[in-house]
């Protein structure tokens, strides 16, 4: 795209997304994340600045509830089990999208308890949704809450 002198674009490709210059309104770029419509609350949105990827890593693409436990495609390495606690998704704003997805996937297997506090003692610009009951709670680290709509 960039070879074709597009400069400003937004691109995605399986869940990772790259956003180029600005929205042709002037503004930045701007994605929600993806939620469930089972869940109540608006899905977040995030803005883009305009060399910014994004991606996410979670269990509502690629997970399957079975005998009551929700599975997904993400392992816990302690455990060699799908990730099974409360932590449903976990997005990641970075320079590159290799480093958003690598980042995205790493702390969601780290979980809801260690994910934030190793993206925060990183300085990672991510947010991670957590179930509660039928809500979700968010917790953000880096610049992610100046990028939350």
């Amino acid at each position: 795209i960039e070879a074709a002198d597009i400069e400003n674009f937004l691109f995605e490709l399986g869940g990772e997304v790259l956003a180029r210059g600005q929205h042709p309104d002037g503004r930045e770029w701007r994605v929600a994340v993806d939620t469930p419509g089972t869940l109540s609350g608006a899905p977040p949105a995030i803005r883009l600045p305009s060399t910014a990827a994004v991606a996410t890593s979670g269990l509502w693409t690629q997970g399957y509830q079975l005998a009551g436990r929700h599975y997904g495609h993400i392992i816990d390495s302690a455990t060699a089990e799908p990730v099974s606690d409360a932590l449903r998704s976990v997005t990641v704003v970075s320079q590159d999208a290799m480093s958003a997805d690598g980042w995205a996937t790493a702390l969601f297997a780290a979980g809801a308890k260690d994910g934030p506090a190793l993206a925060g003692s990183l300085g990672l610009s991510a947010l991670f949704l957590i179930e509660e009951g039928r809500a979700l709670r968010s917790v953000e680290t880096g610049r992610m809450g100046q990028l939350m709509l």
